[in-house]
This record gives structure tokens, sequence and C-alpha cells, in this order.
């Protein structure tokens, strides 16, 4: 329901001011203070919870996302896109693009470079 953004914001903005602080997490979230997004609900004050402990932690990242998921192939994935660029400022200059085997083949290549 909402992104993680907007659990950042709202988490941000209870640290934020000492009267929030002193607010139990469902007053905060029921107040006006919150938004027009938040209600206060049961399913809400646990995610708030479970965000606001992330936020203080340092772990919480502004993400217009509504997860935020682990992948196992960060690497690989980032080693991609960053070949898919380079390929694409090449492109303007020999005009042969890629294509869909070319990758796969890379992935692979750099997936048993990796192990």
């Amino acid at each position: 329901k909402h992104t993680i953004a907007e659990w950042h914001a709202v988490c941000a903005l209870k640290e934020s001011a000492e009267a929030y602080k002193k607010m139990t997490n469902t007053a905060f979230l029921k107040s006006s203070a919150s938004g027009d997004n938040f209600t206060g609900s049961a399913s809400e004050q646990v995610s708030f919870g479970k965000y606001l402990k992330k936020f203080q932690a340092g772990e919480l990242r502004p993400v217009e996302k509504k997860r935020a998921r682990e992948t196992k192939f960060k690497a690989l994935a980032d080693k991609l896109v960053e070949y898919i660029r380079l390929r694409g400022r090449l492109y303007q200059q020999d005009k042969c693009g890629i294509a869909y085997p070319v990758l796969q083949k890379k992935l692979l290549q750099w997936k048993d470079l990796e192990s």
C-alpha cells in the first residue's frame, strides 16, 4: 500500500520533533501529523514499528518501491547495466546492436568467473 519512501518520510518526521517522539506509534499514525495516507490501522502499526527500527539503525533508504528486495546477483546486474550502457554509447559509433543471446552468454561467462 505504501512505498518505502513514504515510510521513510514518516519515520523521519517522527524522529525529528520532540513532540512526536513522546507520542506512541499508534497515536502518531492516527494523528494528522503522519499525513492523510496513514490511518493507524493495526497493519500499519506493525509495519511502522518495523520500518522505524530500520530507520533508527540507518538501514532504511527512501526508494519509490513497495518492497525492498535483496538480489543474489547484485554484482552481475550492475555489471550488465554497465555493459548495456557501454554498448549504447558504442552503438552511436559502430551501429552494431546487441542481441539477447549475447547478453545471456556474457552473464554466464561473468557468473563462471565469479565462482
